[in-house]
């Protein structure tokens, strides 16, 4: 049955029934009563019924309905319901009493703006980025559990402690670390200690050389073996310089000596007597060799002058043979032992001035000697301390860090900062292992016993920052282009009354092959606590808006026989026309043909309009054909 159809019915074949007659009269009370909601339940489908016994009855066809409809324009009464109002130009008349009582409101079609939102099942999640499985670091029996599911614990708490075995092994290990370090620590100071007070004597060296002077200075520095072996050196080296002077001075000594002695050995070379010697050698220093020459020669003159009167008195005959001869004897042996004499004072004196010549030029480079070696003493002194210094810097480096790395271990394993460093004075048992909370939370689950054995993988427990929640919502297909990263959405759990607005933070890469949906995840607060994990959510997503030419309230557009139509305002009277419908939100939908911008038509009261027309009976026994 068309719209037409209902327009153009005449009302006179329902006052031929009973039943017609009956709605006639309610028909009045729906409009004087509209929000009289059981009345309008009742009456339709009733004026339902009256149209079917009417089309049973009733011998119009469209072209009586045609016909009837142009007559729709006089001032005949038989067409019409006197309360209601008649029918003109196809459309239903009210009056503005009836208007006013059933809230029908008119407005000026236009465009607007359409809001699209779209609706989606989501679940409440733990926010997984503050959600932990917390397991040991190592294997070992659990000693003590202090922490129950639900319990609310903070970063650093001890929910559960273990014994470790190793835990043990690595506590010795920092044990030995920690002592090599305290004496590399005492090495590095000390011989830091004795750089600086080497460099300190240097300093000292640069402007004092006096050895005993040195030695007041720098008594009061602890530098160990370097510093006697400096101040052995500048001894050493003070004693090479007196060394030389006194060499050069004997040498100096010897030397006018022993050309004297040769002058001297040339000069009796000459056969000179004793008193010629004395004479000759009177202003020559020689020594007691002088006295020895002179002495043996005057021996020689004597034992030659016996001689020649032994012989003169043999001659004479006054003498004797061996008197002679004893003299000759004499004589011989002063001549020897002047000879031997004369070669010895010769060899003595060049002895005498090699040796002082040989000290001298040993005490020489003896002294060159300890003036060189004195300052590359001191460079290796310095030397030896820098390299000391480094080799024990290096060595407390490498113990520093190898106590680094036994701490570090301790720390991987679950020790804290403060338990690691009270690890050596500790009464506790080095086995001990704490469990630690890594950040503040709640505790969701507990697979752990005080005395089981649980190894390094195992979940002791489960954690979860409550503060904050995920959404986790499922799009289908089609709802994929209305939702993007940032977009804001509002979230509802009707069962619990909360409410909340986030915005979408993670949108799935992929489809799910078993769900054929994608996920989108957003992130709200939940200080609360109303938003618990496992709580199922209603999601509204703003998809954007869209300019329509045309955008009706909803309620607005009715449907009359399977058609959506609205209705043209014209004064007093109401015209259902045909329209197509486009996209929709909550509240509006978009015309696309039916209504043009600028026509007036029902914006409010168009369901009564619709009631109206059901109940009046305008059905499918009159009207135009159109």
């Amino acid at each position: 049955m068309s719209i037409a159809h209902i327009l153009g019915k005449r009302r006179n074949g329902l006052r031929k029934t009973r039943s017609g007659t009956m709605l006639t009269g309610c028909c009045l009370l729906f409009f004087i009563w509209p929000g009289f909601p059981l009345l309008q339940s009742v009456l339709a489908p009733q004026a339902q019924a009256a149209d079917e016994r009417h089309d049973d009855h009733a011998g119009h066809d469209h072209g009586e309905h045609v016909e009837h409809d142009k007559d729709e324009g006089s001032d005949d009464h038989d067409g019409h319901d006197e309360h209601t109002g008649h029918e003109q130009d196809g459309g239903i008349r009210l009056t503005p009493e009836i208007i006013e009582a059933t809230g029908i409101r008119v407005r000026v079609a236009g465009p607007g703006i359409l809001g699209k939102r779209i609706k989606l099942i989501g679940e409440i999640s733990v926010n997984e980025n503050t959600f932990a499985h917390i397991v040991p670091a190592a294997a070992g029996v659990v000693r003590e559990v202090a922490a129950d599911i639900g319990e609310h614990v903070q970063a650093g708490d001890v929910p559960a402690i273990l014994d470790s075995r190793e835990v043990g092994e690595a506590a010795l290990e920092h044990s030995d670390a920690l002592t090599a370090y305290e004496l590399s620590v005492a090495d590095f100071e000390r011989q830091e200690m004795i750089t600086t007070n080497t460099h300190k004597m240097l300093e000292i060296l640069s402007h004092e050389d006096d050895p005993q002077t040195v030695a007041e200075l720098v008594s009061g520095l602890k530098i160990g073996a370097a510093k006697a072996d400096v101040l052995d050196a500048l001894t050493t080296r003070d004693l090479a310089q007196v060394s030389v002077a006194m060499a050069e001075k004997l040498f100096n000594y010897q030397q006018p000596i022993y050309d004297n002695t040769v002058k001297m050995l040339e000069l009796l070379e000459s056969n000179s007597t004793a008193a010629e010697a004395q004479k000759t050698l009177e202003h020559l220093d020689i020594g007691k060799a002088k006295k020895e020459i002179i002495e043996a020669l005057a021996d020689v003159e004597l034992a030659r002058a016996s001689f020649k009167r032994q012989e003169q008195l043999l001659q004479q005959e006054v003498g004797s043979a061996k008197a002679m001869q004893e003299a000759r004897h004499d004589l011989d042996a002063a001549a020897s032992t002047h000879d031997a004499l004369f070669e010895q004072v010769r060899l003595n004196a060049e002895q005498a001035h090699l040796e002082a010549q040989r000290e001298y030029l040993t005490a020489k480079q003896e002294a060159i000697a300890a003036t060189t070696s004195y300052p590359a003493l001191l460079e290796q002194v310095v030397f030896d301390a820098d390299v000391a210094l480094l080799n024990a810097r290096q060595t407390h480096g490498l113990a520093e860090q190898q106590l680094k790395i036994a701490v570090d271990k301790l720390l991987v394993l679950g020790l804290s900062h403060d338990a690691v460093q009270k690890l050596a004075g500790s009464d506790q048992p080095i086995t001990y292992l704490p469990v630690t909370a890594p950040f503040d939370g709640t505790i969701t689950a507990k697979h752990i016993s005080r005395g089981e054995w649980l190894s390094e993988d195992a979940d002791a427990f489960t954690i979860a920052d409550l503060r904050t929640v995920w959404v986790n919502l499922s799009l289908t297909q089609k709802d994929l282009m209305y939702v993007r990263l940032g977009q804001p959405v509002r979230v509802a759990a009707r069962h619990v009354g909360a409410a909340a607005a986030g915005k979408v933070t993670y949108l799935s890469p992929t489809i799910d092959e078993s769900t054929r949906t994608a996920l989108a995840r957003l992130e709200i607060d939940n200080t609360s606590g109303d938003w618990r994990p496992g709580l199922f959510v209603v999601a509204e997503v703003d998809a954007g808006d869209a300019a329509a030419a045309v955008l009706v309230p909803k309620n607005a557009v009715q449907i009359l026989e399977e058609q959506a139509v609205v209705f043209i305002a014209n004064d007093e009277s109401f015209t259902p026309r045909p329209v197509t419908t486009g996209r929709s939100d909550k509240n509006y939908v978009e015309l696309l043909s039916g209504l043009s911008p600028g026509q007036r038509y029902v914006a409010e009261g168009a369901f009564q309009l619709k009631a109206k027309i059901t109940i009046s009976g305008l059905g499918s026994h009159a009207g135009h054909g159109h």
